[in-house]
Order: C-alpha cells, then structure tokens, then sequence
C-alpha cells in the first residue's frame, strides 16, 4: 500500500503542482518567504525538546519489548510493545530517507512560484 501511495503521489501529485502550493499557502506570505524561519518554537522546542521526548519514548518500548522475554508480567504485551516500536521505526527510517532525497529539507528552501 506505500508503494502503491508512492506512485499515486509521484505521478499525478508534482512538487510544486498547484495541491503542493495550495497546501503550503498558509505557511508562507505574499513575498513567498517562510515567516516561522527563525521561530524559537520551531527550532529549540520541536526540533531538540520533542525529539528527545519521542527518543525516550521509542526507548521504553525496546526495552519494554526485551524485558517481556524475561518477565512474565510483561509476556502479555511483547506483540503490542514489538509493533509499536517496529513501526515506528519504519516511519522514522522512510522519513529521514525522504529527508535525505528531497532537494529541500525545510519550507524555507522552497521556491516560491505565484
């Protein structure tokens, strides 16, 4: 179904096609310029603070996944822990090789075309 997703979008959703430039309008101005470039809340609190949240996160869950092998109270939930951490993975794995391919990484490197 991602695959499948992938080709739906590639073809007939474009970078810079008019749903692209439709769904990035409220975040840019008239100029074409990102205004929340330089916003503290970007920048510190999501990219450091929450990043570190959803590691810790992701971190209980492994453990919690290897602790159920040897606890037998936690037995019940190693498929519950197991799926969520591997999934989760998966999606930040896809998005940091999305990040890695795409001529630009944040909405400011975008070229704005009216």
């Amino acid at each position: 179904m991602l695959i499948i997703s992938f080709f739906i979008l590639w073809c007939y959703i474009p970078v810079g096609g008019s749903l692209d430039l439709y769904l990035i309008s409220p975040w840019v101005d008239a100029l074409g310029k990102f205004p929340l470039r330089d916003n503290w809340y970007l920048a510190t609190l999501n990219h450091r603070y929450v990043k570190n949240i959803i590691i810790i996160v992701y971190s209980y869950y492994f453990f919690a996944w290897l602790a159920s092998f040897k606890l037998p109270k936690l037995k019940p939930l190693r498929h519950d822990y197991a799926s969520f951490f591997f999934i989760s993975m998966l999606c930040t794995i896809l998005i940091g090789i999305i990040k890695a391919h795409s001529a630009h990484a944040c909405p400011w490197d975008i070229k704005w075309f009216r």
